[in-house]
């Protein structure tokens, strides 16, 4: 017989002194029964030594066709423990088991290349088949939904802290036009929005958000908005800090806590991380928004030599506030859109618009803890339901070859090469950079690659000759694509100059983000960055700002103003954003449990806070 209609090794299957021997075709045993039995029915198979764990049999032997023996056997057969020296048996088992993963992967990549072209390319559609999917499976959700935005006094408010391209305000916005079109009897006029604040500091995106947002202020310091006022830039002039807020959506500083660096901090030592998160608190602390989200990176749930998660501290700090808080790892591929981005996701549901004066900070944590046992999984599992794979290639977000724009850019980079070459000429060839604070430079590490995996001096990428696109490039960039292609070539048996990927030039020759990927994965981008410089291996040239904002979920159609920002700016503007569409579904998970956060105070607690409002009253009269 052989394993696996005929995939496998021939097996024999015979009897010896009472015992049933399945024997390789070297006439080596590989497993016998244990004790004397006329069948194998109820015989416990054991490894040859008599070591390993039995496995219970309930099958019979029966003249089959031979390449369905074995398997057809361990198919019945019920594994009571590992054997850990049956290779008969494991392997057949990893082989079935194999197959079966193989036909799903395989179905599953056939559907997405079928889906593809069908697949929303806005963020409106986008929000049209998020809406769909959850009114649709949820009858309930249309009464949720139409409950909070009742309950936001007529519009959602939404303020932003550490903007940046101002995302979570374009998520809602579709939101509410989404909702305000398939909620059955909705009228429009009832489901709005309103952009109250965003808080920025850097001048140039303070510039871009002005230009493409109609918000009400835009704070600089996000440091002082736990104070009653604060700086309007718009206004340029000092004004109220508004309250009454729907939704505050705020990511803190993620440079010092980033896997990308070498040393990661805890919050209360990480300088600018650790600032704005604690506005951010200050904030949540004196106006108590209905909703917080916050984003960062994955970094913040690995715990450190202590044991320390930084998200820990996050969590306790909106608990001791009275709010309920969780978290999750989400992925933008996993949410329409083509760009591999693992973040955590934070969220606090208000329990009580004022914290009564009676209710110690431990209950209240306590509280809140309790609280967030019951609603997180139900957080979760909305997200989880939300989840649409993107069946997009990052090729389907990009501007195409002959647009101005691209021309534009490469005309800048060729600019950047001739200053680059005459540069290098006054230095005798060399194109300088840091190198005496280095331990190795760059042609060290790129040399001892080529040895390592004895690459010689092939260099299949830029071997090109009078091909323009290479003047764009410096020598470490042209070394780099040489070495990541050959990798490539070697390890996946794909050739990078026909297969398109995305390539980060600015990182070192071992963590090339997008040259390790999966085939299920291949049509998504690397993770986009602040500093990046993304690579297009088809295409020749860099991926401009405005493409990787779009890889973001931020197009061009919901933005006033691009074209008079530089794509510099646009490329960190687009490293730094939240994925519109995972902000929209947190949004829209919110939504959905936000009021089942809510406590209803005792009459005790009503008392005690009347008094001290009284109280307070008349300290200020």
């Amino acid at each position: 017989v052989k394993a696996l209609a005929g995939s496998g090794p021939p097996v024999e299957v015979r009897r010896s002194g009472g015992q049933w021997r399945f024997v390789g075709g070297d006439g080596a045993a590989l497993a016998v029964s244990g004790g004397k039995a006329a069948s194998l029915v109820g015989a416990k198979l054991l490894a040859p030594a008599g070591k390993g764990k039995p496995i219970a049999l309930e099958c019979t032997l029966q003249p089959l066709e031979p390449g369905q023996a074995i398997a057809n056997v361990l198919k019945s057969s019920q594994a009571v423990g590992q054997p850990e020296d049956c290779q008969a048996c494991v392997g057949v088992r990893k082989a079935a088991t194999g197959g079966a993963s193989k036909i799903e992967y395989e179905a599953r990549l056939k559907r997405l290349a079928e889906s593809r072209q069908d697949a929303p390319r806005t963020l409106g559609a986008i929000a049209q088949q998020m809406v769909g999917k959850l009114l649709g499976a949820r009858p309930d959700a249309a009464e949720i939904i139409g409950r909070f935005f009742r309950g936001a006094k007529g519009k959602v408010r939404l303020g932003t802290l550490c903007s940046g391209t101002d995302s979570p305000t374009i998520a809602l916005k579709h939101l509410a036009q989404q909702f305000a079109a398939q909620l059955p009897g909705a009228q429009g006029s009832e489901l709005q929005f309103e952009h109250v604040f965003s808080c920025e500091f850097d001048q140039a995106k303070q510039e871009f958000l002005l230009a493409n947002f109609d918000m009400q202020h835009l704070f600089s310091d996000c440091t002082q908005m736990g104070r009653r006022r604060a700086w309007d830039v718009k206004t340029q002039s000092v004004q109220e800090v508004p309250g009454d807020l729907d939704f505050l959506v705020a990511g803190f500083s993620c440079k010092d806590l980033s896997f990308m660096n070498s040393y990661r901090k805890a919050l209360e030592e990480m300088g600018q991380s650790g600032t704005t998160l604690r506005g951010c608190f200050d904030y949540v602390e004196r106006y108590r928004p209905r909703v917080v989200l916050l984003e960062n990176v994955f970094a913040i749930d690995r715990a450190d030599q202590n044991g320390l998660k930084q998200v820990n501290i996050v969590m306790e700090g909106l608990r001791l506030r009275g709010y309920s808080a969780g978290y999750t790892l989400l992925n933008s591929c996993d949410y329409y859109l083509p760009q591999i981005r693992h973040r955590i996701w934070m969220w606090g549901l208000r329990m009580e618009a004022k914290p009564a004066p009676t209710v110690k900070p431990l209950e209240v944590r306590e509280r809140s803890f309790n609280a967030g046992l019951g609603l997180n999984p139900r957080v979760q599992d909305i997200l989880k339901f939300l989840e649409e794979p993107s069946a997009l290639h990052f090729d389907d977000l990009l501007l195409a070859e002959d647009d101005p724009r691209v021309e534009v850019d490469k005309c800048e980079y060729f600019a950047k090469a001739r200053k680059r070459e005459a540069k290098k000429a006054m230095n005798g060839g060399d194109e300088g950079g840091r190198t005496a604070s280095v331990k190795l430079t760059w042609q060290q590490k790129y040399t001892m690659h080529r040895k390592k995996f004895d690459y010689a001096e092939e260099k299949p990428y830029t071997s090109q000759r009078g091909a323009q696109w290479k003047v764009m490039l410096n020598d470490r960039h042209m070394e780099l694509l040489d070495l990541k292609t050959l990798d490539v070539m070697n390890q996946q048996g794909m050739d990078p100059r026909e297969v398109p990927m995305l390539w980060d030039l600015l990182q070192s020759v071992e963590r090339v983000p997008g040259s390790r990927v999966r085939r299920d994965r291949q049509n998504y981008a690397t993770c986009i960055l602040p500093p990046s410089s993304l690579w297009h291996t088809v295409r020749h040239r860099f991926v401009l700002g405005q493409e990787k904002l779009a890889l973001q979920g931020i197009f061009e159609e919901d933005l006033k103003d691009i074209g008079n920002f530089s794509q510099v700016l646009l490329s960190d503007l687009a490293g730094n954003a939240f994925t519109s569409s995972v902000c929209m579904a947190c949004m829209m998970a919110a939504m959905m449990v936000a009021d089942e956060a809510q406590v209803v105070p005792s009459d005790e607690d009503e008392e005690a806070r009347e008094s001290k409002d009284k109280r307070r009253r008349l300290t200020v009269t």
